[in-house]
């Protein structure tokens, strides 16, 4: 058994989770393009690929950005259009290069609107950054560990996806099994990590259940990190049955930053063998 260490607290507290609606967030300079996408829920989905990234390519970021520029935990996300099938987001994303707003911070909801569920911001990055480095320096076996990064992950009949970090076997890993169908050794991931600063914690759990049916994942680790960096709370899943997130966590705390000469250590921990896929192999 391998525990990587996520960060260092002296407290610990229990993090409520709020409901939120999503809403339509108008840009203070609203263009036609993005007025149009602002109409009521159509009732069809028809937009086509071309037109949702006419439509992302007219969104004002600035404004974008002042709309997720709060303190708050939990903002709404920001609706960007609707009328949007899975076929057709889809096509949008592509291979994930080169879009106006990374695919890790949208969503595409059950009756097709497209939301942006946060912007990158340094905290938040700087989370994700820093649980890679924690991870791998725990493991002890970080040069037979992947990292993906965010991928481009799919599943069939769903809209693709991509996590703040993921991470998986080597092709070379010693000991492993083969990749699950319909997965490859480059697509292969076992622990998935979703990052939010301002995204709420219904839109992470829903990031898990996507993961969760993600053929081949073992641990979805989620991280909620306040504004100022100086707390993360977490949620660790355990995979256990394909396709069925867990009604509760396997273990969830809060990290506080340290305000005391050596505060107890905060651990997370994981079966390393799970993650590169070496079962064979006992503790």
């Amino acid at each position: 058994m391998s525990v990587a260490g996520l960060s260092d607290g002296d407290s610990f507290d229990t993090y409520a989770t709020k409901p939120k609606k999503a809403k339509v967030a108008h840009p203070t300079a609203v263009t036609s393009v993005v007025a149009a996408a602002m109409a009521p829920t159509a009732t069809t989905l028809t937009r086509t690929s071309r037109q949702i990234l006419g439509i992302m390519n007219g969104l004002e970021l600035d404004d974008v950005a002042s709309y997720f520029d709060k303190d708050g935990d939990d903002i709404d996300p920001y609706v960007v259009c609707d009328g949007v099938s899975v076929e057709a987001f889809n096509a949008y994303v592509g291979d994930g290069e080169g879009l106006p707003v990374a695919l890790r911070f949208l969503d595409l909801t059950a009756d097709g609107r497209i939301l942006i569920v946060e912007l990158p911001t340094t905290v938040h990055e700087s989370t994700a950054c820093e649980f890679e480095a924690k991870f791998l320096r725990a493991t002890g076996n970080e040069d037979e560990v992947a990292t993906r990064g965010s991928t481009t992950a799919r599943r069939a009949g769903l809209r693709k996806k991509e996590a703040d970090a993921t991470f998986g076997p080597m092709g070379w890993t010693p000991n492993r099994t083969a990749p699950p169908a319909p997965r490859t050794i480059s697509d292969w991931v076992t622990l998935a990590v979703e990052v939010g600063r301002s995204q709420s914690w219904a839109s992470l759990t829903a990031a898990a259940s996507w993961w969760a049916g993600y053929a081949g994942i073992q641990y979805v680790l989620l991280l909620k990190v306040s504004a100022r960096g100086t707390q993360i709370a977490y949620r660790l899943y355990d995979i256990v049955t394909p396709g069925v997130l867990p009604d509760h966590p396997t273990d969830s705390n809060i990290v506080r930053r340290r305000t005391t000469p050596n505060p107890p250590a905060v651990t997370v921990s994981f079966n390393m063998h799970r993650i590169l896929s070496n079962l064979s192999r006992t503790e």
